[in-house]
């Protein structure tokens, strides 16, 4: 049944991309659904993104006057890259389809096994076929005995600082980092790094299967008052940041349905006139981040319904990239 709900999503999300901007009545009409079905499976869809989830790095689908539009983040437009445990991980998982499933898509099943053996260094494809045979029955290693998680566990009780070998896949690069661990933990199946990022000046969430090398530092860190765990378990909480790093934004008051089926219910609220009378003023998107590159590119979407109310930054930022456009430069 998940599997054929992948399938359905993917075939939804190549029918939008195909076909957008397009009526909700032609799609649902073009898809054999329900204008109530294909509005469920657009909620579905909007889920679809990569870590750290913030609005750019999901697909994006909207609509207005019934009419949808699709947006991709921009990583999506690059080929997959996979680390070798996750190509392996994915050829073995191709292994394990039923075989209904596997014969109807055996063609596409087989050729997708094909690439990834070609790919994968010698070494991990060798040892595909006998870690098939164990793969169901062998423990789950988790946080459990690896040698990553050991350093910085010891990193995290001592405060020490540690330097880190990255693996970004949104930028499909290998970064360097400072961080000050705060902990591990697992989610969803994975185990994290919960971190202070120097370079970032905030705290991170580093996927531990990513991280390619880790180098314990002499030098020790103070513990940031009130940033535990907790706060990186709890997604849908506001992230712990300094006031310096707020974000807000205002934009038009047609937009708020939209703008609450993208954001987290903590950051968007109404924003009223000054006055008894209390008159909509627009939308507000208050957050804190210390990365802040991605937001012309997505707040543009909005033509002139938007204002950046702080930081100061940012607005001026947005407003040279509207004054090169409007003169015919390039961003």
């Amino acid at each position: 049944m998940a599997f054929d709900r992948v399938g359905h999503l993917l075939a939804l999300i190549s029918y939008l991309r195909a076909n957008c901007p397009v009526t909700v009545e032609r799609a649902a009409r073009d898809l054999g659904l329900t204008r109530v079905a294909l509005l469920r499976d657009l909620d579905d869809v909007l889920m679809c993104g990569t870590p750290p989830y913030a609005p750019h790095d999901y697909v994006g689908v909207t609509e207005e006057g019934g009419v949808l539009t699709i947006d991709f983040a921009p990583h999506f437009a690059r080929p997959v890259r996979l680390t070798a445990e996750e190509a392996l991980a994915l050829r073995l998982l191709l292994d394990t389809l039923p075989t209904g499933e596997a014969a109807l898509r055996g063609e596409a099943v087989q050729r997708l096994a094909r690439k990834i053996e070609e790919a994968v260094a010698p070494g991990p494809a060798r040892r595909a076929p006998a870690a098939a045979r164990r793969i169901l029955s062998g423990p789950k290693r988790g946080l459990t005995g690896d040698p990553r998680a050991s350093l910085l566990a010891r990193a995290a009780s001592l405060s020490r600082k540690v330097v880190i070998e990255y693996y970004t896949a949104a930028r499909d690069e290998i970064a360097t980092r400072v961080a000050h661990p705060v902990g591990l933990f697992e989610e969803g199946g994975r185990a994290y790094l919960a971190a202070w990022c120097e370079s970032r000046r905030g705290p991170r969430s580093f996927r531990l299967d990513r991280i390619r090398r880790v180098t314990p530092m002499e030098e020790p860190f103070d513990p940031r008052p009130g940033l535990t765990i907790d706060d990186f378990r709890l997604r849908g909480a506001p992230p712990r940041l300094s006031p310096g790093d707020e974000v807000s934004l205002l934009f038009h008051p047609a937009l708020e349905r939209r703008l609450r089926r993208e954001w987290p219910a903590w950051a968007v609220s109404t924003a009223r006139k000054e006055g008894a009378a209390g008159e909509c003023e627009g939308v507000r998107v208050a957050f804190n981040a210390t990365e802040t590159d991605w937001l012309p590119r997505w707040l543009l979407r909005y033509g002139r319904r938007f204002r950046v109310e702080r930081p100061a930054a940012l607005a001026a930022r947005v407003a040279e990239i509207c004054r090169r456009a409007a003169a015919g430069g390039s961003r």
